[in-house]
C-alpha cells in the first residue's frame, strides 16, 4: 500500500487544486483581485494586468487535503489510526513539514494582499519577506531538534550526526537553504510575480525528488 500513497497524494491534490481552480479563478476575478505589473518588463507583460493572483490558496487546500486523504489511506491499511500516530519523531516531521509549508504559503498570502490592497506590484519589502521566512525556517529547524533529530540522512554522506562536529553546521546550511527554496520561483521569474510557468519546472521536480 506504502507504495501507491504517493500517486495517491499525487491525483488528490492536482484533483482539488484543478477544481478549485474552475470556481476560484472566476471568483477572483469578480472581486479584482488582480496582479499589478511593474513598469519594468517589456510592455506586452502589461497584456497580464489583473491576472488573479492568491491561487497559492489552492496549492495549499490541495496540499492539505492530499495529504490527509493519504494519512487516512496508510491507517485504513494498518487497521488502526493509532499505528499512525504512535510513532512521535514521524508525526513531528509531518507536522512541522506542513507547518513550514503554510507558514511561508501565509507570507505570501500577506505579500499578495498587500499587491491587491495598495495596488502595487511590490508587496511585502525584501527586508520583511526575509525576516519573516527566516523566522518561519527557524522555527520549523527549531522544531525538529526539540523533536528529537539528532541526524540525517545525505545523499553520498549517508546518515550524518548533526549534533557534533561538521556536522553541526546542517543547521545553519538548512536554514540558508530552506530560505533560498522559498524564493527560487519568484526569484526566477523576477519581473511579474506570475510564476505558474516557473512553477511547474520546479513542482515537476519535487515529484521526481518525492
Amino acid at each position: 500500500m506504502d507504495r501507491w500513497l504517493p500517486i495517491l497524494a499525487l491525483v488528490v491534490g492536482f484533483g482539488v487544486t484543478a477544481l478549485l481552480g474552475v470556481w476560484m479563478v472566476p471568483f477572483l476575478h469578480k472581486l479584482k483581485f488582480g496582479q499589478t505589473i511593474l513598469d519594468i518588463g517589456p510592455k506586452w507583460h502589461k497584456n497580464k494586468q489583473g491576472t488573479p493572483t492568491m491561487g497559492g490558496i489552492m496549492i495549499a487546500a490541495g496540499v492539505l487535503l492530499s495529504t490527509g486523504v493519504a494519512f487516512a489511506a496508510s491507517a485504513a491499511a494498518s487497521g488502526a489510526l493509532w499505528g499512525e500516530t504512535a510513532d512521535g519523531y514521524r508525526m513531528i516531521l509531518l507536522l512541522a513539514g506542513l507547518g513550514l509549508a503554510f507558514g511561508t504559503g501565509f507570507i505570501g498570502f500577506i505579500d499578495d494582499y498587500i499587491k491587491v490592497v495598495k495596488k502595487r506590484n511590490l508587496g511585502l519589502t525584501a527586508r520583511q519577506k526575509t525576516m519573516l521566512q527566516l523566522l518561519v525556517a527557524a522555527a520549523y529547524l527549531l522544531t525538529l531538534r526539540l523533536g528529537g533529530m539528532e541526524s540525517t540522512w545525505i545523499p553520498f554522506l549517508g546518515d550524518v550526526d548533526v549534533m557534533s562536529g561538521w556536522g553541526l553546521l546542517f543547521w545553519p546550511v538548512a536554514l540558508v537553504f530552506i530560505y533560498g527554496f522559498t524564493n527560487a520561483v519568484n526569484l526566477t521569474d523576477g519581473i511579474d510575480g506570475l510564476a505558474a510557468s516557473v512553477t511547474l519546472v520546479v513542482a515537476t521536480f519535487f515529484i521526481l525528488a518525492a
